[in-house]
């Protein structure tokens, strides 16, 4: 499918927008940071109900509905590499100049992955299951960057599955929770409305070729979203 225009007729601008802000981290948010700045520790927080342990830390379990935000526990500072992306452009924004590897990150003594820089290593050489361990920044940022970036481990002989297996759950109770918690099961079963955001979050063709400007772009973009099953 295709739209004939005149190209002179088509004008576009190219901009970038700056929201400059400060936001409360919160109550969890910032014994998290405060925590790796002041003791180099990572903490997460532990739900009492499914024993799973959560990072980075959030005030509800989200199996469980749980208030967990007081049950803090240390993790390990080495962990493995679940996933990971390369970025490949640059911005004033980003943490690092491209190229450089942006990975998920499973700690010891955690149940889920958070993301965080991958250095030491050149991006080929990155890999899923590869070991990896925190390198605290030397001067405080106040920020998740108190971890300047994770490294590929010095400990060859890490194995992050020796970790004891966690306490197996009791039956769960019915809670106040529990019509919210049905609800979410039984909508996972029916059918979805898939859509598509073709423009991204205001990106710009310098990061993404692909990004459609022109009135042509935007409706080859939306068939091809249409006959891959959006809406």
């Amino acid at each position: 499918m295709s739209l004939d225009y005149d190209k002179k007729d088509c004008f576009t601008v190219d901009g970038k927008l700056a929201l400059p802000y400060t936001y409360f981290a919160g109550r969890v948010g910032s014994k998290f940071i405060t925590t790796i700045r002041d003791q180099k520790k990572i903490m997460g927080v532990k739900c009492n109900k499914c024993k799973k342990v959560f990072l980075p830390p959030r005030q509800t379990c989200e199996c469980c509905m749980e208030d967990i935000r007081n049950n803090w526990v240390e993790v390990g500072n080495t962990g493995e590499v679940v996933n990971f992306t390369v970025v490949r452009y640059n911005d004033g924004h980003l943490p690092r100049k491209a190229p450089y590897i942006l990975a998920l990150i499973k700690l010891e003594g955690a149940d889920t992955p958070f993301a965080h820089i991958l250095d030491g290593l050149k991006p080929e050489e990155a890999a899923i299951g590869m070991k990896v361990e925190a390198v605290f920044a030397k001067e405080t940022t106040n920020t998740i960057l108190d971890i300047d970036h994770f490294a590929p481990s010095k400990t060859k002989k890490l194995q992050v599955s020796k970790r004891a297996p966690a306490e197996k759950a009791p039956a769960a109770a019915k809670t106040k929770y529990q019509p919210e918690l049905d609800e979410r099961r039984k909508a996972m079963s029916k059918k979805v409305i898939i859509t598509a955001a073709l423009t991204g979050a205001a990106t710009m063709k310098t990061q993404n070729p692909a990004v459609p400007y022109t009135p042509q772009e935007f409706a080859e973009d939306a068939y091809k979203c249409y006959k891959a099953g959006a809406a």
